[in-house]
């Protein structure tokens, strides 16, 4: 059986404090390049959107995608009850 020791011990500690300072440099070169390419990407495919979605016609020119919905004769709002006024 193995016994720990108090040279391992900060062996390890050794370690981990390494990894973490050199995680931490690489992730502050890192993270500004990792975003600058996803914000360029996002806005990429936010002008694609833009593009496909814009009408291809002349500056100016009004174009109407709907047409209006025509009525089946006048709008009924209720029955007409004819009545006398009593005195």
């Amino acid at each position: 059986m193995q016994e720990a020791s108090l040279s391992g011990l900060f062996k390890t500690l050794l370690y981990i404090l390494f990894f973490y300072y050199l995680f931490k440099f690489i992730f502050r070169l890192l993270f500004p390049v990792m975003m600058n390419h996803t914000f360029t990407k996002m806005e990429e495919r936010f002008r694609q959107q833009q593009n496909q979605s814009a009408p291809q016609g002349k500056t100016g020119e009004t174009v109407i995608d709907k047409k209006p919905s025509k009525q089946q004769g006048p709008i009924q709002e209720g029955e007409y009850i004819d009545y006398e006024e009593i005195e």
